[in-house]
């Protein structure tokens, strides 16, 4: 279910609830819901700003990987080129709690901080796609140092120019 309200001709927000069911032979099976709150705005200047929060809930059979979840996000999006292509900067903070570890009494909790940059190529269309590149980092803490990890990568894709 979605819904997105236009307050103004530069500014919407939306709401949305949603629900998942993964059924897996290597991974147990998994039923997630989730609601999700976000906006957006454009500045006189042209940029774009962006931001979301959403909560989660997943329940399975397997009590290791029941968890809730908490997500925020903001994004901005630079209004002239950067590099010949349009730029959009984005940071994330996500907490996930699971009641019941292998590994420890007290549960396990993750927080995790992330950043990326996209690059999105609108002159190159090949097709109605346009190629895109992003730079991004994560830096993942938990009280179980088996799900500690850093990352850092870049990602060569296609979207839609549509």
């Amino acid at each position: 279910m979605y819904h997105a309200y236009i307050v103004n001709p530069r500014t919407k927000l939306g709401a949305s609830l949603n629900g998942e069911r993964q059924m897996g032979i290597a991974a147990p099976d998994l039923d997630t819901a989730k609601i999700s709150m976000w906006g957006g705005h454009r500045m006189q200047n042209g940029h774009s700003v962006f931001w979301s929060a959403t909560g989660a809930q997943a329940t399975s059979p397997l009590a290791s990987e029941e968890f809730t979840e908490l997500q925020l996000r903001g994004s901005f999006v630079w209004a002239q080129p950067v590099f010949g292509a349009t730029a959009q900067f984005g940071m994330g903070l996500r907490t996930r709690d699971y009641n019941v570890s292998p590994h420890s009494a007290d549960g396990r909790r993750d927080d995790e901080i992330s950043a990326d940059l996209t690059l999105i190529f609108k002159q190159l269309d090949y097709h109605g796609f346009n190629p895109t590149v992003t730079i991004y980092g994560s830096q993942k803490n938990s009280n179980i140092a088996l799900y500690e990890s850093n990352k850092l990568g870049i990602n060569f894709g296609i979207q839609s120019a549509f």
